[in-house]
């Protein structure tokens, strides 16, 4: 079953590229002192272990400035989508987790 995977500054360009695999990434800002990140990390972990069609990457906020301020993260938590190696959405806060789904490529 997969998991959300660990992403970091040193690994954010490979782990977006997947090395040719073609899956979207979906990465999430996050960070253990914020409240909502608490309650929106399990629906993350949910949507990773339920989607084998995509990879889920999770990058502690705090610890990854380069990624941060790359893609303009100003909340957390937040979720961008990638589609080979560009953005092409994202969503800011604790959302339902329907809004992520609806981000999401169609099974």
């Amino acid at each position: 079953m997969p998991e959300m995977i660990t992403v970091t500054d040193a690994d954010f360009e490979k782990v977006l590229r997947q090395d040719g695999s073609g899956k979207p990434v979906l990465v999430y800002f996050w960070a253990d002192w914020a409240g909502p990140c608490q309650h929106f990390t399990p629906i993350v972990k949910e949507i990773a272990e339920a989607r084998h069609d995509i990879v889920v990457a999770g990058a502690h906020a705090d610890d990854n400035p380069k990624a941060v301020e790359q893609f303009g993260v100003r909340g957390i938590p937040t979720v961008l989508l990638f589609e080979g190696g560009q953005r092409v959405g994202g969503l800011n806060g604790a959302v339902p987790k329907k809004e992520i789904e609806r981000l999401l490529p169609q099974q």
